[in-house]
């Protein structure tokens, strides 16, 4: 395992990446600064943003934190995703895409898996780096999975833990995973809603009503409502709740379970 490791960071050394403050660097954070500072502030105002010491304890929050029950949903899903890992292959690499503070990354690095944790949010990335400095079989990247960042055929799992919202061409996207995967390698989408085609446009409205009363109505157009139309022509399993999730996301929160369906998508 500890060579997997080695051999993604070898790419990235190839390729002329330099490491900074523990995160690999494929591009210049300044090509993506304006959109990534509207992100961290919005991140700021909605109170998802903590200090190292908690960041290390994630998904465990105190009560009284304003996204306790969100938390505990994200913990039941990295509880079963870790299980279904481990019942199916333990071991093996494993990419993170959208990984934010790489709370997760962490925790499947610790469970034995090679992790790579890419996002483009370099705030967070470095958080991620400084508190999960000691955990071996991790790394972490700030780039887009869109360029040659990342060694083809290379990883059994790709996890998109509540980021699959914020790609726009979701087609694409799965297409360019595909080229990341191994034969029989799978991409696990977790913690994020899926719609009807009837539904899609009244949730898109509310989001852009919500950006515009926090004071952010143009990142509305940077966060996606996703159908399963949009798996159309992918072989995929879906475990979970069913689509109709706005009316349960309360009673399922305060469960502690996921009100989002979890989609397995498998690589012939």
């Amino acid at each position: 395992m500890h060579n997997v490791a080695l051999q993604v960071q070898d790419f990235f050394r190839r390729s002329g990446f330099p490491l900074d403050c523990g995160v690999w660097r494929a591009q210049d954070p300044e090509v993506n600064a304006d959109v990534e500072k509207l992100y961290h502030a919005i991140r700021e105002k909605e109170g998802w943003l903590y200090p190292d010491a908690r960041v290390a304890q994630l998904p465990l929050v105190p009560g009284s934190d304003a996204h306790a029950f969100q938390w505990k949903a994200r913990g039941y899903s990295c509880d079963r995703l870790s299980k279904y890992l481990i019942r199916h292959y333990h071991g093996g690499s494993v990419l993170d895409l959208g990984c934010g503070n790489g709370w997760m990354s962490a925790r499947l690095a610790g469970e034995g898996y090679s992790v790579c944790g890419l996002d483009l949010h370099y705030q967070e990335l470095l958080q991620g780096a400084r508190v999960f400095n000691d955990v071996p079989n991790l790394c972490f990247l700030y780039g887009n999975v869109f360029n040659d960042v990342l060694p083809e055929k290379f990883f059994n799992f790709i996890i998109m833990a509540s980021s699959f919202q914020y790609f726009g061409d979701a087609p694409q996207l799965l297409k360019r995973l595909f080229i990341l995967l191994r034969p029989g390698g799978e991409i696990h989408i977790v913690d994020t809603p899926f719609y009807t085609s009837a539904e899609r446009d009244s949730a898109a409205g509310r989001s852009k009503r919500y950006y515009a009363g926090i004071g952010y109505p143009s990142f509305a157009g940077y966060y996606f409502h996703r159908t399963l139309d949009e798996l159309s022509g992918y072989s995929y399993v879906r475990i979970g709740p069913p689509n109709r999730v706005a009316n349960a996301l309360r009673r399922f929160f305060r469960r502690g379970i996921s009100p989002f369906p979890w989609i397995v998508i498998k690589k012939p």
